[in-house]
């Protein structure tokens, strides 16, 4: 692949299926898709779709990281976390979602979740996600929290 140039949808198809070939690790290398914001819904139809966990962490990652601003990938990072699809592999969808803003409704409400049904690593940061956000949580929310 080196030295050539393949259109995305071709990258995804060769990472997938040297995944499913080898069975191993590997890393995709995000870096060289173009990140720009016309492609954002393809990355994010991946992002929902795939099964292989690096291709979701590091597009979700990627992703929130260039655009944080963006609500459709806020509103899927938050519907991953609560999906049981995800169970083992949410802590770096949470990490994903910290440089969002992740204060409404929908955000206190999947990180109030991890803190009750959440792995170690889940509670450990949605503790910190909420602690960081704290004071913009209204006091009817927290009475219902």
């Amino acid at each position: 692949m080196e030295g050539t140039r393949m259109s995305i949808p071709k990258i995804v198809r060769y990472y997938t299926m040297r995944y499913n070939e080898s069975k191993a690790a590997f890393k995709l290398p995000i870096e060289k898709l173009p990140m720009t914001e016309d492609m954002i819904p393809f990355y994010l139809s991946i992002i929902a779709t795939t099964d292989i966990v690096f291709i979701r962490n590091e597009l979700s990652y990627r992703l929130s990281e260039m655009y944080p601003q963006n609500e459709q990938l806020k509103k899927l990072l938050i519907e991953l976390i609560n999906s049981h699809k995800t169970d083992g592999y949410k802590g770096s969808l949470l990490y994903a979602l910290m440089s969002m803003d992740y204060s409404d409704d929908d955000g206190i409400d999947m990180l109030c979740r991890q803190l009750y049904e959440g792995n170690y690593e889940c509670m450990h940061k949605a503790f910190h996600m909420l602690f960081d956000i704290a004071d913009t949580i209204s006091e009817e929310k927290r009475e219902r929290i």
